[in-house]
């Protein structure tokens, strides 16, 4: 056949940036790798349940971004969508987003989604029907008392892999009226099991990456994320600084922690972890 001779100046396939939640997926794929943890276990016996993707809120991504960068010194790139900002190289992975409405929120990974919608609903929660993405399936739920939370089952093989560095998330809280239901149901859910009550009634997931636990007796449906970093006294005053409001609220064996709320008014939370934590 003749050559069309305009060919030439076609720009030939163009890359599409890929999903936030697909270049996270990956990320974690390589990362574990690197850090030695194995990639050949099928993801269908990942159990218990553990953190893949977490999320804060914002009205406005410009000054979200200026907040956070100049607070944990995060790299952030746009969404494909627009919806929000996808913070570079943390554990776990995460993004910054207009579509989580006004909450934090969480998704972890289950070994079959459409079984724990299952499970959801059958222990007295709620759950949409699972849509399959790119990375594979997903489905927004709520619990027995009303907390948000999100399923995930990935579509290749992935390892959860610890925070270890400034600016990685420590430890997510999730607000419970009531603790014995709240365990009933996560651990029919998550397979997760519970250390013993603090001296406030909380208890931490004695069984899942990264650190977690339900913060009982507080009515509520969002969850809070504290965040490592290294001097907390520092790190409040630059809360302070930015437009923001950090309050210590003391700690214990593993370390010393402050809520906060950014320019915006979300609400998140700072760790100074102990050494070993």
């Amino acid at each position: 056949m003749p050559v069309d001779p305009l060919d030439a100046l076609q720009p030939g396939e163009i890359p599409v940036e890929p999903r936030p939640d697909f270049r996270a997926h990956l990320h974690r794929r390589l990362v574990a790798a690197a850090r030695g943890a194995s990639d050949a276990t099928p993801v269908t016996t990942v159990r218990p349940s553990w953190l893949y993707y977490c999320t804060l809120p914002t009205h406005d991504v410009v000054r979200a971004e200026r907040f956070y960068t100049q607070l944990f010194g995060w790299t952030m790139t746009a969404n494909a969508d627009e919806s929000g900002l996808h913070v570079e190289d943390v554990q776990p992975p995460m993004g910054v987003g207009t579509n989580s409405g006004s909450d934090a929120r969480l998704w972890f990974v289950v070994d079959d989604v459409h079984a724990a919608v299952a499970t959801v609903r059958h222990h007295g929660g709620e759950a949409d029907e699972p849509v399959h993405y790119e990375s594979g399936w997903a489905a927004e739920c709520r619990d027995d008392q009303g907390t948000e939370f999100s399923l995930s089952e990935p579509a290749y093989p992935t390892e959860p892999v610890p925070s270890t560095r400034a600016g990685e998330l420590f430890y997510f809280s999730i607000p419970v009226p009531d603790g014995a239901r709240a365990r009933t149901f996560f651990g029919a859910v998550f397979g997760w099991a519970f250390d013993p009550p603090g001296p406030g009634g909380g208890q931490r997931v004695a069984n899942s990456q990264p650190d977690g636990g339900i913060d009982v007796g507080f009515p509520g449906h969002a969850p809070t994320l504290f965040f490592r970093v290294d001097d907390l006294d520092a790190a409040m005053a630059t809360v302070r600084s930015l437009g923001g409001t950090a309050e210590a609220v003391g700690g214990g064996d593993e370390g010393v922690h402050a809520i906060c709320t950014d320019d915006q008014g979300v609400t998140f939370g700072l760790s100074q972890p102990n050494p070993g934590y």
